[in-house]
């Protein structure tokens, strides 16, 4: 995974490390998949791959500008009624 990302180990595995603890991967015998912990999580998952294919510069943007506040802002586009 290290070469294909063309990131060092410590970027992978803290990468890794924030996608157990959100619920979207498991790690089993050395490996890594995708494994959404709650259908909520998927149904999220699926709704920002929907997005991402509708306005793919949206996202980058919001990737690039990398602050928590455009991470909160990002995530509460997808919040309905009464989640906000």
């Amino acid at each position: 995974m290290v070469a294909a990302l063309r990131a060092s180990d410590s970027i992978v595995s803290q990468s890794v490390d924030a996608l157990v603890v959100a619920g979207l991967v498991i790690e089993e015998g050395g490996q890594v998949r995708y494994a959404p912990a709650s259908a909520d999580l998927e149904m999220r998952v699926q709704e920002t791959e929907e997005f991402y294919r509708a306005r793919p510069n949206a996202v980058r943007r919001l990737i690039a500008l990398g602050t928590a506040g455009s991470l909160a802002a990002f995530s509460d586009a997808f919040k309905f009624g009464g989640d906000k």
